[in-house]
């Protein structure tokens, strides 16, 4: 039987996160001059700690991800052992002799995946009270044992969805963590 996904720890944030972002976006466009990829997750919010993988989503149309995968894994990126959602790929980027892992989602423009990730990584960004709480989250998630990637997820997923559905600040506070 093969080994189970690796467990997950709180790493705090990396102020180096941007410049690890830019990197990967150059070998992106190595194969994929000018595709849209966002940077979403915890590592595209300055303070906000986590898993320290750099999640990204690479903005592709349902009849191009055929040819955006093949382009993907040309330049080192393969498919992921543990995705939750598909297609998903897996890599690293080297960045001043440390090793940064990579979650692909590869994301038609529309994706209500894609919107969810995007409008709660803006309103993280707008909002430090916001990423303080999330921390919380995180925190409390993993002392209660949630430290498989899906248990982790499912645990911090009602606080993601209210936050992506725009539930306003003291809505978020009256949330039990």
């Amino acid at each position: 039987m093969g080994a189970g996904p690796p467990l997950v720890s709180y790493l705090s944030s990396d102020p180096r996160y941007p410049a690890v972002f830019d990197r990967l976006v150059e070998r992106i466009y190595s194969v994929l001059p000018g595709v849209p990829v966002d940077h979403v997750g915890s590592t595209a919010v300055a303070g906000l700690g986590g898993r320290g993988v750099l999640d990204i989503a690479v903005v592709s149309p349902l009849a191009d991800q055929d040819q955006v995968l093949a382009a993907l894994r040309q330049v080192g990126f393969s498919d992921s052992s543990f995705a939750w959602t598909k297609p998903m790929l897996t890599s690293s980027t080297e960045y001043e002799d440390d090793t940064f892992p990579v979650l692909a989602y590869i994301l038609a423009a529309d994706h209500p995946l894609r919107t969810g990730l995007l409008t709660t990584r803006d309103r993280l960004r707008r909002d430090p009270a916001e990423v303080q709480r999330y921390t919380a989250v995180k925190q409390e998630a993993l002392a209660a044992g949630h430290s498989t990637p899906w248990a982790y997820q499912q645990a911090k997923n009602p606080y993601l969805r209210a936050l992506a559905s725009g539930d306003t600040a003291d809505q978020l506070k009256a949330r039990p963590v």
